[in-house]
C-alpha cells in the first residue's frame, strides 16, 4: 500500500480494532453499571466532524440493543441553539454523550459546559483524558489510541465508533437485545481478521478506480442506516483530501434530490448496497435509474460478480457492523485518487489552510456558555 498518511491509517484499522475491542468494552462494562446511564431514557450523541459521523454511525446500535432513545445532536445546536427548556426536558433521564478524540473542540467543550452548568448527565468518549472535555464531564470513555501518523482521522473514527457500539453492547439489558449483542460483539472480534484480508482486494480495485475518476469533477456518497453513515463520513475525507465539491446523502434522497444535478457525467456517485439491507430494492432502482442517466457509479456491495466499478463488502450476519467496514473501501478509493491528482491531506496546511496546523478554526473558536 502506498506510504500516505491516509492509506497507512487504513491499513492499520485491523491492528488497532484486535488492539482497542477487549479494553474498549471492559470501560464501557463498567461505566454501564453507573445507575445515572444504567436508567437513563434517552442517549444524546452529540458530535462535530468526523465525531458526528461516529454518532450517526452508532445511532441505529443504540436502537436495536438498547431500551433507550437515540439521538444525535451536532455540538453547535446543544451549545448555541436550543433553549435550556428543550434540552432539560426529561431532567437527570437524558444523558449527554459527547465525542471528541482530542476533547479540545470549543463547541463540544461548550455543549459540554453548558450542559453541566444546566444540571444534565455528561458523558465523554474522547482520547485524551487530560482534555478540558473530559474535566467538564461527569462520567467518561477514554479510547487509547496508539499515535501512527498525522491525517485524517481514520483510526480515531474506528476507536469513536468502537467506544459507542461497547457502551450499546453493554447497555443490553432484556433477553433478546443481550442476545443479539452478544452475537454482534462476537462478529466483531472476528471481523479485524475478515478486514485484513480483504486490504489487498480494495488496495487492487481503489488503484484500478482511480484513473476511471480522474476527471470527476464532483462527488457524491449514497447509502442507508450504517452505510449512510459510511457515506457521510466518505464525503468529509474527500473534501479534507482532495477537495472537490462532494455530497452525502441516504439513498431515497438521492432520488428527491440529487437525481436533479445537471453535471451527469462529471459527477462521480459512490452507492452503498447490501443483499440483505431492508431497502435494497429502491438501492437497485438507484443503480437503474443512475445507469440510465450515464451517470459515473461506483458500487460498494456484497452482491457476487466482479466489474471494473465495483468494490467489494464482505457477507456479515449482523447489517449493524457495516459502520465498521464500509468507510475503509471508500476512503481507500478517495486515498488513491488523491495521489493521482496530487492531493494533501487538509490542502497541506498551506495558503489558506495554515490554520489546520494547530486547528485553530476548531480548537480556538471563543467559548460561550449560554442560559
Amino acid at each position: 500500500m502506498e506510504n500516505t498518511p491516509m492509506l497507512r491509517q487504513i491499513g492499520s484499522v485491523p491492528a488497532l480494532m484486535t488492539e482497542l475491542l477487549p479494553v474498549l468494552r471492559q470501560k464501557a462494562a463498567a461505566l454501564a453499571a453507573d445507575p445515572r446511564l444504567r436508567d437513563a431514557r434517552k442517549l444524546v450523541l452529540v458530535g462535530c466532524g468526523d465525531s458526528y459521523c461516529a454518532a450517526v454511525a452508532a445511532r441505529q446500535a443504540f436502537g436495536e440493543l438498547t431500551d433507550k432513545e437515540a439521538e444525535v445532536m451536532y455540538a453547535v445546536d446543544v451549545a448555541r441553539s436550543y433553549s435550556r427548556r428543550a434540552l432539560m426536558r426529561n431532567g437527570t433521564g437524558t444523558v449527554y454523550v459527547f465525542i471528541s478524540n482530542s476533547g479540545n473542540v470549543s463547541r463540544i467543550v461548550e455543549a459540554a459546559q453548558r450542559i453541566t452548568r444546566f444540571g444534565g448527565v455528561t458523558l465523554a468518549i474522547t482520547g485524551n483524558e487530560r482534555s478540558p472535555l473530559y474535566s467538564e464531564t461527569d462520567m467518561g470513555l477514554t479510547m487509547e489510541i496508539p499515535r501512527l501518523c498525522g491525517g485524517p482521522g481514520m483510526r480515531s473514527y474506528a476507536a469513536s465508533v468502537m467506544a459507542l457500539y461497547a457502551l450499546a453492547v453493554e447497555l443490553a439489558h432484556e433477553e433478546e437485545d443481550r442476545a443479539r449483542a452478544d452475537a454482534l460483539w462476537e462478529e466483531l472480534t472476528a471481523l479485524p481478521k475478515q478486514l485484513e484480508e480483504l486490504m489487498p482486494v480494495w488496495e487492487q480495485q481503489a488503484r484500478e478506480l482511480a484513473p476511471r475518476l480522474s476527471q470527476a469533477r464532483a462527488f457524491e456518497f449514497i447509502g442507508i442506516a450504517a452505510n449512510y453513515a459510511n457515506s457521510f463520513f466518505a464525503y468529509a475525507k474527500e473534501l479534507e483530501t482532495i477537495g472537490l465539491p462532494a455530497s452525502a446523502h441516504n439513498t431515497e434522497d438521492w432520488l428527491h434530490m440529487n437525481y436533479f444535478i445537471s453535471d451527469v457525467t462529471g459527477t462521480v456517485t459512490f452507492q452503498f448496497i447490501r443483499q440483505r439491507e431492508g431497502g435494497y430494492s429502491r438501492s437497485c432502482e438507484l443503480r437503474k435509474v443512475a445507469g440510465e442517466m450515464g451517470r459515473p457509479l461506483v458500487v460498494l456491495t456484497d452482491e457476487p460478480g466482479e466489474g471494473p466499478w465495483r468494490m467489494t463488502l464482505p457477507q456479515t450476519r449482523e447489517l449493524l457492523l457495516d459502520s465498521l467496514i464500509g468507510y475503509l473501501p471508500v476512503s481507500m478509493a478517495i486515498g488513491y485518487l488523491a495521489i493521482l491528482l496530487g492531493g494533501e491531506d487538509f490542502r497541506g496546511t498551506r495558503g489558506h489552510w495554515t490554520a489546520c496546523i494547530n486547528f485553530a478554526t476548531v480548537a480556538g473558536s471563543e467559548k460561550i456558555i449560554l442560559d
